[in-house]
């Protein structure tokens, strides 16, 4: 049960939940009210949200995020046919389903236009780097991002807005496809691209495209770097999907062939992250 404030959020929400079918949105039951509250029931998804899962690991590798982008674009693909742009999404809205794969929620922006989404908001410290005589290791690096990332607030950043929304200028589906190339940066990285203390400077580093890429290909697979780099393309006209998503579609099946297909095909062979995030529980 999800209880909301805004009323006419959580209704614009609803709208679209009950008008949406589809494998990898999240799923709507029905709506009720009480005498202050508005609440809506739907589908419980025990294996958490990518947000909690990035926190605990830090970031994942490249097959299951390419995993998981995939969905996303599946499930974008579907909502921009029903003329819906999210228009908030980040990793808290996606949801994980006992069966690993991911579900899209909270559309309480997807109707009603922009909210302030600044307010206590927190970023990183400034970490200076790794040091040593020998390479960190995997484990270490992974041990890193996610300090990193627990001094993070999840709540109220501005790091997943496209240009064109933080400009409060005209956007369509290309706003959420600029989302989903900072979400696939986050989810190998550790962090968002242009995350910072404050929403100002966050502000300017989006307007500015300041991204600190990871070395290429020793930290990021070219096919990577090249799939987000499109879709973070400032003019919306240039960006990744601005013809459609079969645009974006078509560029992950080149890239990511075998990944698509078993997608495509609704394939259960991708590890359930709650045993993960189990042993994440453990050692925290």
């Amino acid at each position: 049960m999800i209880r909301k404030n805004a009323v006419e959020s959580i209704l614009a929400e609803r709208d679209i939940l009950i008008s949406a079918r589809n494998p990898f949105v999240v799923r709507f039951f029905y709506s009720f009210t009480c005498r202050e509250n508005l609440y809506l029931v739907m589908e419980y998804l025990n294996g958490g949200d990518l947000y909690s899962l990035l926190r605990g690991l830090g970031c994942l590798g490249e097959d299951m995020a390419r995993t998981y982008i995939a969905e996303l674009v599946l499930a974008l693909e579907y909502l921009h046919s029903l003329n819906v742009i999210h228009r908030d999404l980040k990793p808290d809205n996606l949801l994980i389903s006992r069966d690993g794969h991911i579900k899209l929620t909270d559309f309480g922006l997807s109707k009603v236009g922009l909210i302030n989404s600044t307010d206590d908001l927190s970023g990183p410290d400034v970490s200076s780097a790794l040091v040593g005589d020998n390479q960190p290791t995997d484990a270490e690096q992974r041990a890193h991002k996610r300090q990193q990332r627990q001094k993070q607030t999840a709540v109220g950043t501005p790091d997943y807005l496209a240009p064109e929304i933080l400009l409060g200028m005209s956007h369509g589906p290309t706003a959420d496809w600029w989302s989903v190339g900072v979400i696939l940066f986050e989810i190998l990285v550790g962090i968002p691209p242009f995350n910072a203390e404050h929403p100002q400077i966050i502000f300017d580093n989006i307007m500015n495209r300041e991204i600190p890429w990871p070395q290429v290909p020793q930290e990021l697979s070219s096919e990577a770097y090249d799939l987000i780099d499109k879709l973070l393309i400032e003019n919306p006209v240039q960006r990744l999907g601005a013809t459609g998503a079969g645009e974006t579609m078509n560029m992950i099946q080149v890239t990511l062939p075998v990944v698509m297909r078993g997608v495509l095909l609704m394939s259960k062979s991708l590890r359930p992250p709650m045993s993960t995030m189990t042993e994440v529980r453990l050692v925290a």
